[in-house]
């Protein structure tokens, strides 16, 4: 997935901010919401942010999804 122009986008916005480089493969960014963000979605910190979990598939949908997606299914 090609993401470099969403990403840009979301910086030259002020949305996001680079944080860093992981230390892994390639040494990726690492980005985090900005403060302009924070204020633009009335939020104080990104723990006013909802939980993650929320937005993720069960188990049972994950399993589904993946016996659909492996090769011969």
């Amino acid at each position: 997935v090609d993401s470099d122009g969403v990403v840009r986008t979301l910086l030259q916005r002020d949305l996001i901010t680079e944080s860093g480089r992981d230390s892994g493969p390639g040494a990726p960014l690492l980005l985090t919401v900005s403060r302009n963000f924070l204020e633009r979605m009335g939020l104080r910190s990104t723990d006013d942010l909802p939980a993650l979990s929320g937005f993720m598939p069960d188990s049972e949908a994950v399993e589904e999804m993946e016996s659909k997606l492996s090769p011969g299914a």
